[in-house]
């Protein structure tokens, strides 16, 4: 993962060089389970952030270290839309 993060970085405004295969659609469930970083990844590889589909539940978040908020998931969108 983090040498995907290093490939993006590299590139004009962190998003997948021209010509690379961009993703389209993404359906993620249990994304509580994510950290921000691996949702973070999703957002970039993604051609259109308005063909994620997340869902998921903050009651059930399994993995220790996970604070998981809908909340955090806006700013990483915000945060995405200002590297475009």
């Amino acid at each position: 993962m983090f040498d995907l993060f290093r490939r993006l970085d590299a590139c004009p405004g962190g998003r997948l060089p021209h010509g690379a295969v961009a993703i389209n659609r993404i359906s993620v469930d249990e994304v509580q389970d994510f950290t921000q970083a691996e949702t973070m990844l999703l957002l970039r590889v993604s051609s259109d952030c308005n063909g994620l589909l997340l869902g998921g539940d903050t009651a059930q978040n399994i993995c220790r270290g996970i604070g998981f908020r809908f909340a955090d998931l806006l700013t990483l969108f915000h945060d995405v839309q200002q590297r475009q």
